[in-house]
């Protein structure tokens, strides 16, 4: 997708996003990570259970401008310019891994301790409230 399309997802869509990755993570096998673009300049990083789509973590990346945000994400998923996906039109969930032995427990350390890789860039980083909240802290 590149900014033309990305942009009129962002203003004709309901919920003014579109889900430009959806993976199982490499490192946490139980979760599945989504990465959205979403109005106001935003990157959206989730990751939820495997079939889960609510209860975990989500943390906003707010950029200068909506090229920045899609700049930003680019690199993140590591694709060229106009290399991002649309989840949100194909729906394609992915296939369940075999997990590996990593655990929800690995996955809080890396968030508290700030190893988790996240976009980079932003000039402000939020996270709505919930349970994952109080390990904010350690996110750089």
């Amino acid at each position: 997708m590149d900014v033309i399309e990305v942009c009129g997802y962002l203003s004709v869509g309901s919920v003014k996003r579109v889900c430009v990755d959806r993976s199982v993570s490499i490192e946490f096998s139980p979760f599945v990570r989504s990465v959205s673009i979403a109005d106001g300049s935003m990157i959206i990083v989730e990751y939820e259970d495997y079939g889960c789509d609510e209860g975990g973590v989500c943390i906003e990346f707010i950029y200068e401008s909506i090229e920045s945000a899609i700049t930003a994400a680019e690199a993140y998923l590591k694709v060229g310019v106009g290399g991002l996906a649309n989840f949100t039109k194909s729906g394609i969930y992915p296939e369940k891994t075999c997990d590996r032995g990593s655990s929800s427990d690995s996955f809080e350390e890396s968030l508290r301790s700030g190893c988790l890789d996240l976009p980079t860039g932003w000039i402000e980083r939020r996270m709505p409230v919930g349970y994952w909240r109080d390990m904010v802290e350690g996110i750089r």
